[in-house]
């Protein structure tokens, strides 16, 4: 099997002036969505639900919440859009030659590393400066920045699997924002117990099934193909930069075991908790 498909450099360097412009576009639309999510999450909280008490730090941490909400129902949608049936329909889908997966699919997919670059953009800085996010988290950021990076940039962009990794991937955090917003607000979850207790099932359920079940067959496989291009080609920039992307691609698969097992034990200890108080 040959991987010997890129040797000059990371980027393609070839792309026409339209397409660069295109997709920067969609960066900076993606961007101006969450910050105008963000604002009006912050004016109707303000205005509906906070108080005199409220703290301005958890009243920045919801409506992030929210904005991650938006932007990820947005973008999971539109990965199983493309997943399901744009990918079908592409001569690529019926091949079995990893190389002919890793390369090309600009134009087919641009807009999933966009919208991710996008969303980058804007989320860092609020996270740093304004929600206090956990170092696990940054470093989670930086490494979807590099993966779009490459699938934007780069020849070998390994498109094919964006659609998963940068969409599908992405619903599971839907239930995921809602039940984080219950647990900021203790009093709304007493007030809507169903609504908790069904934020709570879909994120274990979507988790489960689609950052484990279905990631078991595609991420060691994207890991795979990342460091056999990392040993055919030549020692320079593109070495560096395919090595690189075999770490955080590493590092983001680790994640998602960890928290497989983190979300594993939460919910085993919930359900144990409950038998023993029904007892």
């Amino acid at each position: 099997m040959s991987f010997k498909i890129c040797k000059k450099g990371a980027p393609s360097g070839s792309r026409p002036l339209a397409s660069i412009v295109r997709f920067f576009l969609a960066v900076i639309v993606t961007a101006m969505f969450c910050t105008g999510i963000w604002f009006i999450s912050l004016n109707l909280y303000g205005s509906y639900v906070a108080t005199q008490d409220t703290p301005v730090a958890k009243r920045y941490k919801t409506c992030y919440q929210m904005t991650n909400l938006c932007f990820n129902l947005t973008i999971g949608c539109l990965g199983v859009y493309y997943h399901y049936w744009v990918l079908p329909t592409l001569p690529v889908y019926n091949t079995t030659s990893s190389v002919d997966q890793i390369s090309n699919l600009f134009d087919e997919f641009y807009l999933m590393p966009a919208m991710q670059l996008g969303y980058q953009a804007w989320s860092i800085p609020i996270g740093l400066f304004y929600v206090n996010e956990s170092t696990e988290m940054i470093l989670h950021h930086f490494g979807v920045i590099f993966a779009a990076s490459c699938g934007a940039f780069s020849h070998f962009g390994f498109r094919y699997w964006l659609p998963f990794f940068f969409g599908i991937f992405e619903l599971s955090s839907v239930p995921l924002a809602i039940m984080n917003t219950f647990k900021d607000h203790p009093d709304t979850a007493i007030k809507y117990p169903l609504f908790n207790h069904a934020s709570r099932v879909s994120f274990v359920v979507s988790f489960l099934y689609i950052r484990f079940w279905k990631w078991l067959p595609v991420g060691p496989l994207y890991m795979r193909n990342n460091f056999f291009l990392f040993l055919t080609i030549d020692l320079g920039v593109t070495k560096i930069f395919v090595f690189l992307q075999f770490l955080f691609g590493v590092y983001l698969g680790y994640l998602q075991l960890y928290w497989t097992l983190t979300v594993v034990k939460l919910t085993f200890q919930a359900v144990v908790g409950k038998k023993n108080k029904s007892q």
